[in-house]
């Protein structure tokens, strides 16, 4: 089971990532926050920044990748770090 170092280290072979930590909403302006830490960690563990054509493939994907009505029209998805190995973490 990945955890959130894991998707953290993943997340930093990518270009432009930057880690860092956002503050109720905060964030220099310009950049975009990607990956975020779900607040109920029952919902699984991270929450992935996608576009709606992505969302909606991911969705179909399988048990491990949910959404909730918060998210209803916004390209975000929440993966259950419980319920994905490490390759399909790094493939979504």
């Amino acid at each position: 089971m990945p955890t959130w170092k894991d998707a953290i280290a993943i997340a930093k072979t990518l270009p432009k990532v930057e880690v860092g930590t956002v503050v109720r909403n905060a964030r220099p302006q310009g950049r975009r926050q990607r990956v975020r830490a779900t607040q109920d960690r029952s919902q699984g563990g991270l929450v992935l920044m996608c576009s709606l054509d992505e969302k909606e493939r991911l969705l179909e994907s399988g048990d491990a990748i949910d959404s909730t009505p918060h998210y209803d029209g916004y390209g975000s998805i929440i993966v259950n770090l419980a319920k994905v190995g490490p390759d399909a973490l790094l493939a979504s």
